[in-house]
């Protein structure tokens, strides 16, 4: 397939190390600077004990609405706080290009209500990557991509994708909602609370305090969102969060690096959904508020 990924960040070089081996990969990048020195130096793979350098194309995002060539699929690998600076060009695909969505969340579900794509697909990422630099990435868990239909036809954009087989594996998922939900309660309850304590995955498990905290979260969420204890346990993050113990979640990171974290996407679209049950919540809108303040905390120090 002829793939085009949206987003230079740690998911989106990722895939672009990975997808070329099997298909013809463009990058569109945040910055210029970025796309020529990718395009120059090339994309540099850290694959637990192997290194490898990988020519890539790529070029600025804003090129995107010019470019003639056609894709296959699309995959927008930005995160959802930046989605609405890629629409335009979304909007001015050929309808037939398939799209794949990979963010955290599920703030975006209405907006991929408003795309006219005859084929779009919603995923969910379970690797271990991190950005190194502008033409780095570490690759320093193997996991897999989930994906499933928001709408369309999943052939034969599916078995294409299958082709990277297990180094890189691609697994169907039949419904979309319950797989970003899955997700969402996950990242809900590790990602706020490893920020706001400053904590690796592991220890917010490992550490009973920390962990009578994290099941109580997951308690509230369970009051808006139905059968949670089927679609994702609370044994089954506490496992997660082990097989990642000495992981530092990615809210963690954004926290410490001053940037802009995912909060709204995942905490603040919980509110959203609470606020329309007339549910009132007391951790979620605590811990949304938190990390609110560090982001602006962050800002004034940065500034």
């Amino acid at each position: 397939m002829n793939i085009a990924i949206i987003g230079s960040g740690s998911i989106g070089l990722l895939y672009a190390a990975y997808l070329q081996e099997k298909h013809a990969v463009t990058l569109f990048t945040n910055r210029n600077g970025q796309a020529n020195r990718l395009t120059s130096e090339g994309l540099t793979l850290q694959a637990f004990n192997d290194t490898k350098n990988i020519s890539v194309k790529a070029y600025p995002m804003t090129s995107l609405m010019e470019n003639k060539e056609f894709y296959d699929l699309v995959i927008v690998a930005v995160k959802q706080y930046h989605l609405s600076e890629v629409v335009p060009s979304l909007r001015n695909l050929p309808k037939q290009t398939s799209l794949l969505f990979l963010q955290n969340g599920m703030g975006h579900l209405e907006l991929l209500h408003t795309l006219e794509n005859t084929t779009i697909f919603v995923g969910t990422v379970s690797h271990g990557a991190y950005r190194l630099d502008d033409t780095s990435v570490s690759h320093r868990g193997l996991g897999s991509t989930n994906i499933a239909l928001f709408k369309g036809k999943k052939e034969p954009v599916f078995s294409k994708l299958t082709m990277m087989g297990a180094s890189f594996s691609f697994e169907f998922k039949e419904e979309y909602y319950l797989l970003l939900l899955e997700k969402l309660v996950i990242n809900s309850v590790i990602n706020p609370l490893t920020a706001i304590f400053k904590i690796t995955n592991g220890e917010l498990f490992h550490n009973e305090h920390f962990c009578s905290i994290a099941k109580s979260l997951y308690e509230e969420l369970e009051t808006v969102y139905q059968n949670l204890s089927v679609v994702c346990p609370f044994e089954q993050i506490k496992e997660i969060g082990k097989k990642t113990g000495h992981n530092r979640s990615s809210m963690l990171s954004d926290i410490e690096n001053g940037r802009q974290t995912e909060i709204d996407a995942i905490l603040g679209y919980t509110l959203s959904i609470a606020e329309k049950q007339n549910n009132r919540l007391s951790l979620v809108p605590l811990l949304y508020k938190g990390i609110k303040g560090e982001e602006l905390r962050g800002r004034k120090q940065s500034g």
